[in-house]
């Protein structure tokens, strides 16, 4: 029989037979002059009245669904709290029920049959009702399923749900795909008519049921690439365990995350010495740059800056950042004399603070004093060469996460060792000339948007 000419009957049935009131609720006493009104008085002049109609959001068992067990109830659960005098349900054959329950504040009905239900039926539920505003139930208000039972099943199996979602866009690279179907299925039918089509190279990988035979995944063995457009299929060579193929077949695709990488040039304004005690700079171009023991024992700290702007609001992830340092020379022995070299993440805000030889700026104090946000990195002196590569995924991960409270979207890195002087007034630092060195610093980031 089809689909149609089963339906038709059973409307024609739930509409003839007599709807069931839910019982009613005993009106409440009159609430003393200042007490909280009852569900259905109306609202306080100054609160807007409710326009949004109700909706079952969910219902158990779910619409289209066969072979459920005849020991079912049913639940439905509403949008929002209902007026429950006002709720009435019909349900073709008639069922006797032992209980009709509501809970959640009124948003979940749950009826259960005083028998078990017959085998091999359909039933359908029909639901109708308002809300506490008086607004009439919308969308779907009919519900239907079919039992089992020892007859033969001729009706064919159909998929409910898949995930990822139709056309959906940046989903994991190790996405794993999820099928629901409407009953249990022959696990081994339904798997080799699983198929990823495109791109091709996806044909193995793990298979998982869950314990009812009505859900099936599928993880491959390879990750997808980065912005791949996948699409998979189940053939209507999928049967249910009568053997009923699949009703048609059923296809979905979806769009792995996209990297991207970008080089950002090093913020002049937040890029440069902080020195100590005098605290002096007085000018923001990059030209010669140090870190260590300046001569005259002047306690040399950079700072390296960098503008996030180029980074879209949509990223999902930040999978990598790598912070190069071009270094034009060495002088001295800083590391024998001024111990380990740090780079730390620290945050001065949007320029260094300057300071003439005549005064000092306290800004520039705290600046040069500011403390480290995160543990800091120890940089090896075998890794100071022409140029330091230094991985700062975490820093500029957790600054992105930060641009909300700081209003702005920046990395910004400290490099010092951790003795300031060994106050012999000598050199002992690492440094930038760009005459010799164009470059002081940029910073590549590579991401993940959908």
């Amino acid at each position: 029989m089809s689909q149609l000419k089963r339906i038709v009957p059973l409307l024609l049935a739930v509409l003839l037979s007599a709807c069931i009131n839910l019982p009613e609720v005993a009106e409440p006493e009159s609430p003393d002059a200042g007490g909280t009104p009852d569900a259905g008085s109306t609202p306080d002049a100054g609160t807007p009245a409710d326009s949004t109609p109700p909706t079952i959001t969910t219902a158990s068992p779910l619409h289209g669904s066969t072979n459920v067990p005849t020991n079912t109830q049913w639940v439905l659960t509403f949008s929002e709290p209902m007026n429950v005098t006002t709720v009435q349900f019909s349900i073709a054959p008639t069922v006797a029920l032992s209980a009709s329950t509501w809970t959640n504040g009124n948003t979940q009905l749950t009826l259960q049959p005083a028998a078990p239900l017959s085998q091999n039926t359909t039933y359908t539920l029909v639901v109708d009702g308002k809300d506490l505003a008086g607004k009439a139930l919308a969308d779907r208000k009919a519900f239907s399923f079919s039992t089992t039972g020892p007859a033969p099943d001729t009706t064919p199996p159909t998929v409910l749900s898949f995930s990822p979602a139709y056309a959906a866009i940046g989903v994991a690279r190790d996405a794993v795909v999820t099928v629901t179907f409407s009953e249990p299925m022959d696990k081994a039918s339904a798997q080799t008519a699983f198929a990823i089509t495109s791109p091709p190279g996806f044909k193995f990988g793990v298979f998982g049921w869950n314990a009812a035979g009505t859900e099936m995944t599928f993880n491959p063995d390879t990750d997808f690439a980065y912005g791949t457009e996948v699409i998979w299929s189940v053939a209507t060579t999928a049967k249910d365990l009568s053997g009923n193929a699949l009703e048609n077949n059923v296809t979905s695709t979806f769009r792995a995350v996209r990297q991207n990488t970008v080089t950002l040039d090093f913020d002049v304004r937040t890029s440069g010495n902080a020195s100590a005690p005098d605290y002096w700079r007085n000018g923001g171009a990059y030209n010669f740059e140090s870190v260590g023991d300046w001569f005259g024992d002047s306690q040399n700290r950079l700072l390296l800056g960098f503008k996030l702007d180029a980074l879209p609001e949509e990223l999902t992830h930040i999978t990598s950042s790598r912070l190069k340092w071009y270094i034009t020379g060495q002088r001295g022995t800083p590391f024998a004399v001024l111990g380990r070299l740090l780079l730390e993440r620290v945050y001065i805000g949007e320029t260094i603070a300057y300071s003439g030889a005549e005064s000092v700026n306290p800004d520039a104090k705290v600046q040069y004093e500011s403390p480290a946000l995160n543990p800091p990195i120890i940089v090896p002196s075998n890794a100071i060469t022409t140029m330091g590569t230094f991985d700062v995924t975490s820093f500029v991960t957790q600054d992105w996460a930060d641009r909300g409270s700081r209003n702005t979207k920046r990395s910004q890195f400290r490099l010092r060792f951790e003795v300031p002087s060994d106050n012999d007034s000598a050199y002992d630092d690492i440094y930038s000339d760009v005459e010799q060195t164009p470059k002081l610093a940029e910073l590549e980031v590579t991401y993940e948007y959908p």
